[in-house]
């Protein structure tokens, strides 16, 4: 099974309507799309959002190493070209793009699940619907929310993750109220800030989100603040999660062993890919910790996140009775619900199905890449 072309598909999406979450404003949602050949004509293929500079040199390194090789030493591979650029710094979008292309190709091959070779343990998977952004262009965020909740509710969602932060708290307050009361009983709601509140907001907050039934609360702190995270942690009964932003494994251990989350949410581009993951999961069970990948982007990277998911232990839910759950972006991104041939959707039951085709399950749209390639 030998490489025969690495190919790289930079695509980005204007939106519409952007959005802030409490901090940052999104105007557009750019991807690279990442797709091995091999000589016998099997297609592999990995996404790496956002797509910074790193990430266009250790691709760069990879279309110029790769060719010629044999797919089955993908970790040497792999290897290489993160040494290439190991000197300039390393991206772990990138590196999470070709493991996962070299590993669907490989499957595809051999006519193999790619869950299967990940270890799945499960072929469905829990979800929760992620939105509630503050939209740029309008000041109506609560017909929004009841609208987005509504619809999630339609799709067969149990959960749902919005924004907070960016208004007072008495404004958090009744956009939370404005969520559950949409919800009602058909579905539970988490509430995210970015990273935007002061320990004081958030103890206050937290109080009253604990009350409302909230299900957990989401980066309230900088990223970093250890201290301050581990003061709400002992006195809130609320699950406090975090740590997306985290990358390598030891951050995540000094995390971990600082006791300062109720479930940590790596992201699967953010940690460089499955292996990654699978190593910080086992941190995280060792620890005592729930594990709650975090997976705001396309759907080539969400369908990779769902594979990895399915591999996790039920014991690392934070939900009781419930394995851990995938996070399914429900804003507006075409990119999203073009990119693959077949939209990933949960079942009634609140579950999505793994694809039961070989590699990753699900083929690329070759016509979303020209229609959102950058140009």
């Amino acid at each position: 099974m030998i490489i025969r072309s690495v190919n790289t598909y930079p695509l980005d999406y204007q939106l519409d309507n952007p959005l802030w979450n409490s901090l940052h404003y999104h105007p557009n949602r750019p991807l690279t799309v990442v797709e091995i050949t091999t000589e016998d004509g099997h297609s592999g293929w990995g996404a790496a959002p956002g797509s910074g500079h790193q990430d266009s040199e250790i691709l760069l390194s990879a279309i110029n190493v790769f060719p010629g090789s044999n797919i089955s030493n993908w970790r040497s591979l792999l290897s290489q070209v993160a040494q290439s650029v190991r000197q300039n710094g390393r991206s772990n979008a990138a590196e999470s793009a070709l493991e996962c292309a070299l590993l669907d190709a490989l499957t595809r091959a051999k006519d193999l699940q790619l869950a299967h070779l990940l270890g799945a343990l499960r072929t469905k998977v829990p979800v929760y619907a992620s939105g509630g952004y503050y939209p740029a262009n309008s000041n109506n965020r609560t017909n929004m929310l009841q609208d987005e909740v509504t619809q999630a509710v339609t799709d067969g969602y149990k959960y749902y993750k919005m924004k907070i932060g960016r208004g007072t708290l008495d404004e958090d307050l009744m956009d939370v109220s404005a969520a559950i009361e949409a919800g009602k009983d058909n579905l539970r709601v988490a509430v995210d800030s970015n990273c935007a509140d002061t320990l004081s907001k958030a103890l206050v907050l937290g109080k009253e989100l604990q009350r409302m039934g909230v299900i957990w609360y989401e980066e309230p702190l900088p990223r970093h603040d250890f201290d301050g995270y581990r003061e709400l942690r002992d006195k809130l009964d609320i699950p406090i999660t975090g740590a997306e932003a985290l990358s390598s494994k030891s951050q995540f251990f000094h995390a971990l062993s600082s006791r300062v989350f109720d479930a940590i949410q790596p992201d699967l581009a953010g940690t460089g890919g499955f292996r990654s993951m699978a190593d910080i999961a086992a941190l995280a069970e060792v620890s005592g910790c729930s594990f709650m990948p975090h997976c705001w982007a396309d759907s080539l990277t969400n369908l990779s996140t769902l594979l990895q998911v399915s591999t996790l232990p039920k014991t690392l839910g934070l939900i009781p009775d419930l394995p851990p759950l995938l996070e399914c972006d429900i804003t507006e991104n075409k990119i999203r619900n073009q990119l693959l041939d077949v939209e990933l959707k949960p079942q009634p039951d609140g579950y999505i199905e793994l694809p039961v085709g070989s590699g990753l399950g699900i083929d690329v749209n070759r016509e979303a890449l020209a229609r959102f390639a950058v140009v």
